[in-house]
């Protein structure tokens, strides 16, 4: 589908091109022969005109068609100027039911946790189910996400032990990720700025059933499956 609409755009393209340079010679003949000026010229402009109206809106239409395409195609939703503004919609899905929870985080999901707080723990006994990626923390690796992310597993560690299994958290080795965060069909992926709360950070909205949905939640299960859960890392500091 896509293929024939681009032929049909390029057709378009070489037929307003055609209309311009017949335009063009005509406007030019007019000029030289004095007895058919008015009419050689007035064919020759309008000629013109409707070849650059054309191409005008072949351009524009390209445009229109490409942002479809990010839709249709690769599933982007919409641009967050502000991660805040997907994170009040994303707390919505889960207070009304969602049934799973994917990320790659820096930090212990804080703001969830602290906006929906004990809401968080019912929906969690009610069978929603947490997987979530974290940083290999043996050597530190910033002061603030070190915080966040011992602070996460000692919230996961306070959990009763009938929904702990419900909330697994895994550390991946390698580079730090960027954000990836999935509720049900909803993904919002974003990068971590220095300086910058994450709150504060663009973040763009993807659907899951989509091609750019599909690339980031592939991502992560091929990560989940080369990563060690949290509880090896107890039993070390145990040892």
């Amino acid at each position: 589908m896509r293929s024939v609409v681009i032929q049909k755009m390029r057709n378009v393209e070489i037929i307003s091109v055609a209309l311009f340079l017949l335009g063009l010679v005509l406007s030019l003949v007019g000029l030289l022969i004095s007895s058919m000026e008015q009419i050689l010229l007035g064919v020759g402009t309008s000629l013109c005109s409707a070849a650059i109206v054309s191409f005008i809106n072949l351009r524009y239409y390209h445009s229109i068609f490409s942002s479809e395409e990010l839709s249709s195609k690769w599933g982007l939703k919409a641009i967050y100027e502000y991660r805040a503004q997907l994170n009040e919609r994303m707390n919505s899905l889960i207070e009304n039911g969602a049934q799973e929870i994917d990320g790659i985080v820096q930090g212990g999901i804080t703001s969830l946790r602290q906006n929906l707080q004990s809401k968080l723990l019912k929906k969690i006994k009610d069978g929603l189910e947490i997987r979530l990626l974290i940083p290999h923390l043996d050597k530190p690796i910033g002061g603030a996400v070190h915080t966040k992310t011992e602070d996460l597993i000692s919230w996961h560690r306070t959990l009763p032990l009938l929904i702990r299994d419900k909330v697994k958290i895994k550390e991946y080795f390698g580079v730090p990720q960027d954000l990836y965060f999935r509720v049900d069909d909803v993904i919002k992926v974003g990068p971590y700025l220095i300086d910058r709360a994450g709150s504060q950070t663009i973040t763009y909205e993807f659907d899951h059933n989509s091609r750019g949905g599909q690339y980031y939640s592939n991502y992560f299960d091929e990560l989940w499956e080369k990563s060690k859960g949290i509880e090896d890392r107890d039993e070390k500091q145990s040892d």
